[in-house]
């Protein structure tokens, strides 16, 4: 099913977080092992694009998530 919504969306890969009876978000299912983890990783270090999402309860595009300061480099 995911790997569905990855064709249809045209995206290259996609994931599936859901809270569970605590309200503590759980990875469900992923597109690739690579994506499982990056789910976990923002899972484990309590930030990232997903949990943004969440919290902000909106989608966040590519343009906002490289549009966030902490996203820039210095010089």
């Amino acid at each position: 099913m995911i790997e569905a919504c990855v064709d249809l969306l045209g995206v290259s890969a996609a994931g599936l977080l859901l809270t569970d009876g605590r309200s503590e978000l759980q990875v469900v299912v992923c597109s690739s092992d690579e994506t499982w983890l990056l789910e976990l990783f923002q899972l484990q270090t309590d930030e990232g694009p997903c949990l943004d999402c969440v919290r902000a309860s909106e989608p966040l595009t590519v343009e906002a998530i490289g549009a966030r300061p902490e996203n820039r480099f210095s010089a």
